[in-house]
């Protein structure tokens, strides 16, 4: 698997972590988004890329940070010490 795909199947298992955490169904969160419920479920898989646009909407609705939604800081290396 290249490492592209690594990087979408982990930004999908978070997206889904925190969708499930704020409680919403995939329906729910797709209509809150303006997207299909398909759609929302290929972002969680890593099967499609998503917008940065789209990425800091989804952090909106799931009442988080851009930078924790997508784990930025630890894929840069700009951890807290």
């Amino acid at each position: 698997m290249d490492e592209r795909k690594i990087i979408l199947k982990a930004e999908g298992k978070r997206f889904k972590s925190y969708r499930e955490q704020s409680r919403l169904s995939q329906k729910e969160a797709a209509e809150l988004l303006g997207i299909s419920s398909r759609t929302l479920g290929a972002y969680e898989r890593g099967e499609r890329e998503i917008t940065f646009a789209m990425t800091v909407k989804m952090a909106e609705i799931y009442n988080t940070t851009f930078a924790e939604l997508t784990a930025y800081k630890s894929i840069c290396g700009n951890e807290d010490k």
